[in-house]
């Protein structure tokens, strides 16, 4: 079994004695990383989210979405993608850099979802896209998530829903929900020169 490259995703506890850097260990293979972001994601949306329960969550075999999933409002397939573009690890996660401009992060991972949507035709029916890091230097901001949002409604995909999942521990994260939004409107030119800066 080939271990799934990751990053470096975790938080910080400060107290009285200092700050110690907790970081979460993920499973070694894709479908156990998979999986235990899935696991996470829906812990977590069941919690926050009032609109949509998912009540079960099963690991597909390979060649197929990745998760079949019954929630309260039917039965759905979810699939993942890891937000690591390649354009940005020519030599993995060891490599990327500490800044980037948000529009071009957030058009590079437009790509992405475009690209999984052609593979699967526009006519595909309820499926799920999870969109998660594993390196902190891919927590995406608000921005980002605002700008995706514009994409998504601007361009023809065949997801019913798009969301983004980041951890903030081994057990908590904070998902947020891409597609469908309200956002149709964006000033791409006025965040032109948007650059983050990820310190750690």
């Amino acid at each position: 079994m080939n271990k799934k490259p990751t990053g470096k995703l975790g938080f910080v506890r400060v107290s009285v004695s200092g700050a110690i850097y907790n970081q979460i260990v993920f499973p070694d293979s894709k479908d156990e990383v998979e999986k235990f972001v899935a696991d996470k994601f829906i812990l977590n949306s069941n919690i926050q989210n009032g609109f949509l329960l998912i009540t079960d969550c099963i690991k597909n075999t390979e060649n197929d979405y990745d998760f079949s999933l019954k929630t309260t409002v039917g039965n759905k397939y979810m699939d993942l993608m890891e937000l690591a573009p390649k354009e940005l690890m020519k030599n993995g996660h060891k490599d990327i850099s500490n800044h980037y401009n948000d529009l071009e992060l957030s058009k590079l991972i437009w790509k992405g979802i475009d690209n999984k949507s052609n593979h699967y035709g526009k006519n595909t029916k309820d499926l799920f896209l999870l969109i998660y890091p594993t390196d902190f230097r891919f927590n995406i901001n608000d921005l980002i998530i605002q700008h995706l949002k514009f994409l998504s409604n601007k361009n023809n995909h065949c997801f019913e829903m798009i969301f983004y999942f980041s951890l903030l521990d081994s057990n908590e994260g904070l998902p947020r929900l891409i597609y469908p939004s309200d956002i149709n409107t964006f000033d791409e030119e006025k965040y032109k020169n948007n650059t983050t800066y990820c310190l750690f």
